[in-house]
């Protein structure tokens, strides 16, 4: 459900939830989405300073009046859900205390100051704007003269910095989707992400473009593909390895296409011929193939799609601004600009896995963790609060507060505009852009290098250390140069385990900054679509097991037990889970977290009911 016919009904008998009693709007600025990639545009409406609604905008360049259910309705409540964190606090004793900002930057100084590199992390979100990425960066490397900063946003790159660098130096465009004569997409559904990509594919079709789809599961683009190849969980990039050398003259390929694939060899030379006829071809790939253990299929077949003339690419990943926080150096080995650095300094692997452990930890529109991590003074700036005990709190702006710009997957960087002012008081709170608490913080520290006045002050900044990264917001897409120094990280692990059933693991969606929005947006909480396990019914049924059952699943020896949502869509044998990369608001995943560090990606199982 897209919300495309509350937008269009003409009487009003169908209207917004969170927004029903707001009456006529005051106004409406265009803006962009802050919660996925693609990088929507949206028509913002406001009433009494406050964002009411939001619509689709009607930009031909990208989403031409179509928006996915988060985006339409998520942005209102996700803003301003009674829980939202709007006050700095400090821990006092046994208890978590407000106090005003000075009082909350001179205790988080004095905590940073005389800190050497390798006792200092920052966290930083791949939600942030471009302009709080480079401050952040900055921040720590100008102020604490480290490379010790890091994001989850990595998490959302599988495959490394160095494979994605070269993916976004492909040619990337939504609008080159609808204008396509051949599409394959690979993994890919889009009734819930990605939405607008769905929207594109099925214009292209209109036009008498051809489609093949390369899915294990019954996806919604299974209802308009000419040609389908349905492969076991795992192996869809054998399977456009084999698309791509047939596509390049090699015919044997077919046999593969033919074992893995579901489809005889004469089926699979006719689908062929008519994806080779397409004189634009369109390649589009979903986030979950990238996260399985053996990818070396995968990329060998998309660097080989890459040598054909006018092929046109869409490699899916979650996050706004991941994008910018790969360009603006957001992470301890790289610099802005795709600059490789001199040398990292602690990761969040490293403090995942227990090799360092920093004195400070300083999270920024992050909560990779279902318990208080292991450090002495922890820190967050956020919107929403952890999961877990902190000792300051450092109330951050949100989208709709802070205004700058956003990176999306073609290179755009677009305008993020600030609609709401709210008067600093009790009720309205005391947030600040992230940018501008990097910048006081630094006068704290008496370091000079973030004299920041406005957004617009850092983003010429950005201008003059970036090349090709412009001045302003420019809505000209804009190919990445790939930067050779940076490690390509090809896996070759198969499926491990045993078990009758297989377990793939995927990246969840619906989050922004460090909350899981279906905490926040009631609509997405009933909805629940990451929570728990997926399996087919007949699954469920064999296994005497009720939809919203629970099961026990056995992998590397643990048991771990879960609650099941049926799902026609999920192949038999099968178990989908979502991964989140970020825990703020979710309560029921401690269960779960053993099935976020698998040795493989699928992985063979047990299954018995609870």
């Amino acid at each position: 459900f897209c919300g495309a016919c509350v937008s269009v009904c003409p009487t009003g008998a169908l209207a917004d939830k969170s927004s029903k009693w707001d009456g006529k709007p005051d106004g409406m600025e265009v803006s962009t989405c802050p919660f996925c990639s693609i990088g929507c545009q949206i028509e913002l409406h406001h009433k009494d300073g406050k964002l009411s609604k939001v619509y689709p905008s009607h930009d031909a360049e990208i989403n031409d009046g179509q928006l996915c259910v988060r985006g339409r309705f998520s942005m209102p409540e996700a803003t301003h859900h009674h829980e939202r964190a709007k006050k700095p606090m400090l821990k006092r004793g046994k208890y978590f205390r407000e106090v005003t900002w000075s009082e909350a930057q001179e205790e988080v100084a004095g905590k940073l100051k005389g800190l050497k590199p390798e006792e200092f992390l920052m966290l930083v979100s791949g939600d942030l704007t471009n302009e709080s990425l480079f401050s952040a960066q900055k921040f720590v490397r100008s102020c604490l003269s480290g490379n010790s900063i890091d994001s989850t946003a990595r998490l959302a790159l599988p495959g490394g910095l160095g494979l994605w660098t070269k993916l976004f130096s492909l040619p990337i465009s939504i609008k080159g989707i609808a204008e396509s004569d051949a599409i394959i997409a690979v993994g890919l559904d889009s009734r819930f992400y990605f939405s607008v990509v769905g929207v594109q594919i099925r214009r292209a079709l209109k036009h008498g473009a051809k489609l093949l789809t390369i899915d294990a599961r019954d996806s919604n683009l299974g209802r308009y593909t000419d040609h389908r190849l349905q492969p076991m969980p795992g192996q869809e990039g054998i399977l456009l390895n084999a698309v791509a050398g047939c596509l390049s003259g090699k015919k044997t390929h077919l046999k593969t296409i033919a074992k893995h694939g579901g489809m005889d060899e004469d089926a699979a030379k006719k689908a062929i011929d008519r994806i080779n006829a397409g004189a634009n071809l369109s390649v589009i790939i979903g986030p979950t193939v990238f996260e399985y253990s053996d990818t070396v299929e995968l990329l060998d077949a998309i660097f080989a799609l890459a040598k054909r003339k006018n092929t046109n690419f869409m490699p899916l990943y979650h996050g706004s601004n991941v994008r910018g926080a790969v360009e603006l150096g957001a992470f301890g080995e790289l610099l802005p600009g795709g600059v490789p650095s001199k040398g990292p300094g602690i990761s969040l692997a490293d403090l995942m896995t227990g090799k360092k452990r920093p004195k400070v930890l300083y999270l920024v529109g992050q909560a990779p963790f279902l318990e208080r991590p292991d450090c002495e003074y922890l820190i967050s700036q956020d919107i929403y609060y952890p999961p877990f005990p902190i000792d300051a709190f450092l109330p951050a702006a949100s989208f709709a507060e802070a205004g700058g710009s956003l990176t999306n997957i073609e290179g755009r960087v677009q305008e993020l505009v600030k609609i709401e002012t709210p008067p600093e008081g009790a009720v309205t709170g005391y947030v600040r852009p992230d940018w501008q608490i990097f910048s006081d913080l630094s006068k704290k520290l008496d370091c000079g290098a973030l004299g920041y006045r406005n957004a617009g002050d850092i983003l010429k900044e950005i201008h003059e250390a970036v090349p090709g990264f412009p001045a302003k917001p420019d809505r000209e897409p804009r190919r990445l140069k790939a930067e050779s120094k940076l490690t390509v990280e090809k896996r070759n692990d198969p499926p491990a385990g045993k078990g009758e059933f297989l377990l793939i693991v995927e990246p969840a969606g619906f989050q922004h900054r460090g909350t899981d929005l279906s905490s926040v947006v009631e609509g997405l909480g009933e909805l629940a679509l990451e929570q728990g396990v997926r399996l087919n019914p007949d699954d469920l049924a064999q296994l005497g097991v009720e939809p919203g059952g629970r099961i026990t699943i056995t992998v590397d020896g643990v048991e771990v037990t879960a609650s099941t949502k049926a799902d026609g869509d999920c192949p038999a044998k099968v178990i989908y889970c979502s991964r989140p990369s970020n825990f703020g608001g979710l309560k029921e995943c401690k269960n779960l977290e053993p099935l976020y560090h698998l040795k493989s990606n699928p992985i063979h199982v047990d299954v018995k009911v609870t």
